[in-house]
């Protein structure tokens, strides 16, 4: 063990000789090489993220709302879009369709409440039969909870607004894993003030950690 622990103590301060020996040696030209070197790494990284960017596939949910007298008022339709250059893959979500009371009450963003679930194994880009996904608001039990008649009447009175939400998660084909979480609210009510600013912020994408490419 002591000679294992002196070969190594010798073989760090070897190398710690050889790069002070290097630097003692070098000029401001190896200097300049070695900056410019490290910039062309750095701009082929920078090109690389860009051309990821431009080819990536980009998934975009939309929501169309429904006048209260429509007899499919409990279901709401999202459309799913790819505009991106390439297919998304391994796609999953999970969708909500609330009834929001009036009074700061915030969605449930986080999860812990009945919802839709929603897999697809690819979104083709820029297809001319885009995704089309119904959902509709769920009980404990996973079965349809339609609206009620005065969960309606809440909302012609502005005491009560709709919310659907989701978070969608894909991958691209460079393999990195990408989210996009939107949120759409309906108001039924006129010249009333409704709490759906955490609504409205919750919009938002981003990238997560890289999948393993099998």
């Amino acid at each position: 063990m002591k000679k294992l622990i002196a070969f190594a103590g010798r073989s760090i301060a070897s190398a710690y000789a050889k790069v002070q020996g290097w630097l003692a040696r070098s000029s401001f030209t190896d200097w300049c090489l070695s900056a410019f070197t490290l910039g062309l790494i750095w701009i082929g990284y920078l090109q690389v993220n860009v051309m990821r960017n431009d080819q990536r596939a980009w998934l975009i949910p939309t929501v169309k709302g429904k006048k209260i007298d429509d007899p499919t008022f409990d279901t709401r339709v999202i459309t799913l879009t790819n505009p991106g250059k390439t297919a998304a893959k391994d796609v999953a979500a999970d969708l909500f369709l609330e009834v929001i009371p009036n009074d700061g009450t915030i969605p449930h963003f986080g999860g812990g409440f009945p919802h839709v679930a929603y897999t697809a194994g690819v979104v083709w880009p820029n297809s001319a039969t885009p995704d089309v996904l119904e959902i509709s608001r769920m009980d404990k039990d996973m079965r349809n909870r339609p609206i009620t008649d005065a969960e309606k009447t809440a909302l012609t009175e502005g005491k009560a607004w709709i919310a659907v939400h989701g978070v969608f998660e894909y991958s691209d084909v460079f393999h990195q894993r990408h989210w996009v979480q939107f949120c759409n609210w309906e108001n039924f009510a006129k010249a009333v003030y409704l709490s759906a600013k955490s609504c409205s912020d919750y919009n938002g994408e981003g990238d997560t950690k890289p999948e393993k490419p099998n």
